[in-house]
């Protein structure tokens, strides 16, 4: 009898890694189909859209926010159970301290520095100023920094995630495999 997904799990494993591609999958089709929609909207839009910026810094954002994934994953893959709240956590953390909700400058001094070791925080101020041109003047929360900078840092996240990623998950990989964590059911 064929197994579920084909993946080489078994019993329950097998169907709970089918279950994860399968939502993957879902992720990455409405994902894009979202993307297309956006792009198709901005396209007809009339105005002073930076379309090289825009799309560059989507391509480094998405690479960079893809590596922090693949870094969660595998960092989830040294864990027993209880790992569905990592996910939660850093996305709540990388909403908050970003500047996605209110501008970096309102936030404690103190508080700050997190939304400058975050990558959508420049990601985000970039799609501002490519879709906004000018008026972006009234976020205050990068303007010290020229487009090519933000591209610069962006570049800079992306391609130290992109490497962390993929030494991180052979590492875990490695680990969850040597513990006999990929097949561990806890009672707890």
């Amino acid at each position: 009898m064929p197994e579920v997904g084909g993946n080489g799990g078994s019993g329950y494993q097998g169907a709970r890694r089918a279950s994860t591609l399968a939502r993957m999958r879902a992720t990455m089709a409405s994902a894009s189909a979202c993307s297309s929609a956006t792009l198709c909207s901005l396209w007809a839009v009339k105005g002073a859209i930076d379309w090289p910026l825009l799309l560059l810094s989507a391509v480094l954002g998405l690479t960079a926010i893809a590596s922090l994934g693949l870094i969660m994953g595998a960092w989830t893959l040294t864990m027993a159970r209880h790992f569905w709240s990592v996910g939660d956590a850093v996305a709540g953390a990388m909403y908050l301290f970003s500047g996605a909700i209110f501008p970096l400058s309102v936030l404690p001094a103190w508080l700050r520095w997190i939304g400058f070791l975050l990558p959508v925080t420049y990601w985000l101020e970039a799609t501002r100023r490519a879709l906004l041109g000018d008026r972006v003047a009234s976020f205050d929360t990068l303007a010290f920094l020229s487009d090519q900078a933000l591209l610069a840092i962006l570049a800079g996240f992306a391609a130290v995630l992109l490497v962390v990623s993929a030494y991180f998950y052979r590492w875990a990989l490695h680990t969850s495999k040597e513990k006999g964590l990929l097949d561990m059911e806890s009672g707890y």
